[in-house]
């Protein structure tokens, strides 16, 4: 349904929106394809790119024991390639990752989708896509005291999930699977569209 067809809410016909995330200019860019159902016109102006983490050598370390986890949390489509290399690398097929106890809980559909694109099918997806809803989710399935989770996420990821985890009682690996680098020029770039 188009926003034009939702009650109360308005059209975005002919209104041009500047799409500043990573990706944002891309085919299949969930934000571009919701702004042109809406009628607006997107305009990719990316101020900031995702580049490979500081040390992508900790993440291959890392996923070589991750069939010892109780959970892996994802809470990015932007994690699941990376996670994916870095099994490879470590000789983890995924195989043997489907055929374990570690359970997968996937931050929202989106995420969900790029996880079982590669095989590996989400446990969990919680209602709330946000911090919040994965370590409530989580705390429903089960106590957490005790419990090993393996966290890949941008090197730049905020805290909320490991401490509420850690909170709980569980042993939280958090590990960078990418990162967030500011593209030289893309603000300058877009305070020249704003003032045109």
């Amino acid at each position: 349904m188009a926003v034009e067809d939702v009650p109360g809410e308005r059209s975005l016909t002919g209104v041009r929106v500047a799409v500043t995330r990573s990706g944002g200019g891309a085919p299949h860019d969930r934000l571009t394809e919701l702004l042109l159902e809406c009628g607006a016109r997107p305009i990719a102006v990316p101020l900031t790119s995702t580049e490979p983490a500081g040390d992508p050598d900790a993440l291959v370390r890392a996923v070589g024991d991750l069939v010892s986890y109780d959970w892996l949390v994802v809470t990015s489509p932007r994690t699941v390639a990376p996670l994916c290399e870095a099994l490879q690398h470590a000789a983890t097929p995924l195989s043997r990752v489907q055929d374990r106890r570690l359970r997968i809980c996937a931050v929202g559909p989106r995420t969900a989708e790029a996880l079982a694109a590669v095989g590996l099918r989400p446990d969990l997806v919680p209602d709330r896509f946000r911090a919040e809803g994965v370590v409530e989710s989580l705390l429903d399935c089960e106590s957490l005291e005790g419990l090993r989770i393996f966290f890949p996420r941008a090197e730049e990821g905020r805290d909320v999930i490991p401490r509420q985890l850690r909170d709980a009682g569980a042993h939280v690996e958090v590990v960078a699977t990418y990162r967030t680098a500011p593209i030289k020029g893309g603000g300058e770039h877009l305070s020249e569209l704003v003032a045109a």
